[in-house]
């Protein structure tokens, strides 16, 4: 895993993430074919869309490559994302350039010493945002502070993980994503790093509407 150069002078960022769907209809270890299919096809949108957000047109392509394990009582998948950046220099001499793994990282598939855009979700559990002010980061970054529909406290979030928040492709493939929990049997979805499960997407969140995309916090580049 990590950053290498290929032929042609461009530079290919790999990097792993674990998604495990759990639940009583997993103890056979088998998965209806088409809860599964979408939900596969909706992580690569999530983590192709999210580049698009975050790197633009830096990345001439993104895959997500899949290897199937299979543990007690949950249908549990190992990821692989795939980056190809243009030339070595889009990834080492920019700023702006996020690797695989710093793309994972925002998004919550890998754990993160940061709010990410699952955390974000959770956090809101389906609140419309209230108020939101740009501010600065500790390292001197664009940050924002954001409060919700009944909740007095705020939190602070890096303008990555706010821009992914934005953004409604993300935001449909990530509902894509977390579809499954919609059928009967499945409780939860696990992210898990090297076996360890780092964050859980729950049916009561699911039902609840917290995954929901609500209009009014879409950007208007987004919504056209």
């Amino acid at each position: 895993m990590g950053e290498r150069a290929i032929a042609g002078g461009d530079t290919m960022s790999v990097a792993e993430f674990q998604i495990a769907y759990n639940g009583p209809a997993m103890a056979a270890h088998t998965m209806d074919v088409q809860e599964l299919g979408p939900a596969l096809l909706a992580i690569g949108d999530l983590c192709r869309e999210a580049s698009q957000v975050i790197n633009g047109d830096r990345v001439s392509s993104v895959k997500v490559r899949v290897k199937a394990n299979f543990r007690e009582g949950c249908f549990d998948i190992t990821f692989e994302l795939v980056e190809m950046f243009r030339r070595v220099s889009e990834l080492l001499d920019s700023s702006d350039a996020v690797t695989a793994k710093n793309l994972l990282e925002w998004l919550g598939l890998v754990s993160a010493p940061f709010i990410t855009y699952f955390g974000v979700l959770k956090w809101k559990k389906g609140r419309a945002i209230k108020t939101v002010e740009q501010t600065t980061d500790k390292t001197g970054g664009v940050a924002y502070n954001i409060t919700v529909e009944g909740e007095k406290s705020t939190i602070q979030i890096s303008s990555p993980v706010y821009n992914l928040y934005q953004s409604t492709r993300v935001r449909q493939a990530h509902q894509g994503m977390v579809a499954p929990l919609a059928a009967e049997g499945i409780d939860r979805i696990e992210v898990r790093e090297k076996g360890r499960v780092i964050s859980e997407l729950t049916k009561e969140e699911y039902e609840s509407g917290s995954f929901n995309v609500i209009p009014a916090e879409i950007s208007p580049e987004e919504e056209l």
